[in-house]
């Protein structure tokens, strides 16, 4: 059963590294990976066709395409630059916490996450499907 399919426009931002402040001691997320977070909350919360607080296992699956170079002639398909496919899979599952949708990201059983040259004309995005298991 699909739970929920969207697509997030824009370049791909993978979930970055905490941060520390020495100021007030804590740590924080970087501001980047927190508003591509908050517009996957966004979609996701308008696409999602389950019981928000989803309990049961589910697997998610994510395509993040960046536009290729110009300088580029011949892109492979698969791209092997940063941001990494597993932290662009770690932001949209945080980012399905955030919305309610899930109720952890410990009920997800399966991800597949790939990292792809976007040939086509939709350009820079991130696809994200989430199934139950």
């Amino acid at each position: 059963m699909i739970l929920l399919q969207c697509v997030i426009m824009g370049d791909p931002v993978g979930k970055g590294r905490p941060r520390f402040s020495r100021k007030t001691g804590r740590t924080y997320t970087p501001a980047k990976t927190r508003e591509w977070e908050a517009r996957m909350a966004t979609t996701a919360r308008v696409g999602w066709k389950g019981e928000l607080g989803h309990e049961g296992p589910v697997e998610v699956i994510v395509r993040a395409y960046k536009r290729k170079p110009k300088a580029m002639k011949r892109a492979p398909e698969w791209r092997t630059v940063t941001p990494d496919a597993d932290n662009c899979a770690k932001a949209a599952i945080d980012g399905l916490q955030n919305a309610g949708c899930i109720r952890n990201d410990s009920v997800v059983s399966r991800v597949v996450a790939e990292s792809r040259w976007g040939c086509d004309d939709l350009g820079a995005r991130v696809e994200v499907e989430v199934r139950g298991l």
